[in-house]
């Protein structure tokens, strides 16, 4: 279960949109305020997620607190709880962008509060599920865009919707009847007129197919399920097992040549990839050691670094509700943040060392 309540400032990043990042406050600190030079590591969610709806977030706030000028901040986006269905990646990115520049005081926006703004501050993303689409697609989509730069990115459970729903549809026949519905719906709908017109499918399908909350639209499903994938991959089809090498040069490999991850001093460009060992969102034929080893190629190849704390989380659910896997969450950001930035007190990592051996020792099967 998510946290209910967290002390935190609300920032509006973007008042004509009515967007916000949430950051979080430092467990009992009334006097706390965002320091001119701060860090800042922005967390985007997944579908339905909105501020306070990941579980473990609250904990890497807690950690993150303790390393000195830095802080986490949860960001809203249009497409945020039940936006994602009219949305895209393009407008996500965009979004993305406006915070950024808020941080650093570069906005065009006269309402930015210019008290909280970060010139010098380092930025990070962080994305869970389709919010990992949302950093790649950040990082390496339409090059010639201009997009501010930023410090350090991380991947957890980057999975493959297409392939989750086709798990879900070779065990129900309902769930395949109703794809098959919203496919056919979506696909007429690409050979039409819209004059601008926004084609959403029938709530009463959507929600067979797992989605039950907004209406979903059909440009973005077909962007979801990529129906015409692995040789035409859709915007958001960018973590599937059968995508081809080619198609990863694209994105991953991408990420260097487009400037938009900047160099670290002590390790180069970076990213840290944490993937879930009992993702219930994955197929169990995936295999997710060998999937990570093809993407660390790609960025090899496009010279960029998958960072060493990447791996596959034992024992860990997709968005992470297991406490032991909560705390290997945090250490693995925390040795990311100190392998490119830096700043991390090696006592903090001792801290998180002794947790995690003693929650081995309460659950000898972890």
């Amino acid at each position: 279960m998510s946290n209910s309540t967290a002390d935190g400032r609300l920032h509006r990043y973007w008042p004509e949109r009515n967007l916000n990042l949430f950051e979080y406050q430092p467990s009992g600190d009334a006097t706390w305020y965002h320091l001119a030079d701060a860090n800042t590591l922005i967390f985007i969610g997944g579908l339905y997620d909105s501020f306070l709806s990941v579980p473990y977030v609250p904990l890497l706030a807690s950690y993150i607190h303790q390393v000195p000028n830095w802080s986490l901040m949860e960001i809203q986006l249009s497409s945020s709880g039940v936006g994602w269905g009219t949305g895209d990646l393009c407008r996500d990115a965009e979004e993305i962008a406006k915070a950024v520049e808020y941080l650093r005081g570069s906005t065009t926006n006269s309402k930015a509060d210019t008290a909280v703004t970060s010139p010098t501050g380092k930025i990070v993303l962080m994305g869970l599920s389709t919010g990992c689409q949302d950093v790649l697609h950040y990082l390496y989509h339409n090059p010639e865009q201009k997009r501010p730069p930023v410090d350090g990115a991380i991947l957890q459970a980057a999975v493959s919707d297409r392939e989750g729903l086709v798990m879900m549809c070779e065990r129900d026949e309902h769930v395949q009847r109703a794809y098959e519905e919203c496919l056919r719906i979506s696909l007429e709908s690409q050979t039409e007129d819209s004059n601008g017109k926004i084609f959403t499918l029938p709530p009463e399908t959507t929600s067979i197919v797992g989605w039950p909350r907004g209406l979903v639209s059909c440009k973005r499903f077909l962007s979801l399920v990529s129906p015409f994938s692995p040789e035409r991959p859709g915007d958001d089809d960018l973590f599937s097992s059968d995508l081809s090498d080619e198609a990863l040069s694209q994105t991953f490999g991408a990420v260097a040549k487009c400037g938009r991850l900047t160099p670290s001093p002590l390790y180069g460009i970076s990213m840290l990839v944490m993937l879930s060992a009992e993702d219930e969102y994955t197929p169990p034929t995936v295999n997710k050691g060998a999937l990570m080893k093809r993407w660390a190629a790609a960025l090899e190849n496009g010279h960029a670094k998958m960072a060493p704390p990447s791996g596959v989380i034992a024992n860990a659910s997709h968005t992470i509700k297991e406490h032991a896997a909560q705390f290997d969450l945090v250490y693995r950001v925390l040795r990311y943040l100190e392998l490119s930035i830096g700043g991390v007190k090696e006592e903090t990592f001792l801290k998180l060392e002794e947790k995690l051996n003693l929650l081995d020792s309460q659950n000898p099967s972890i």
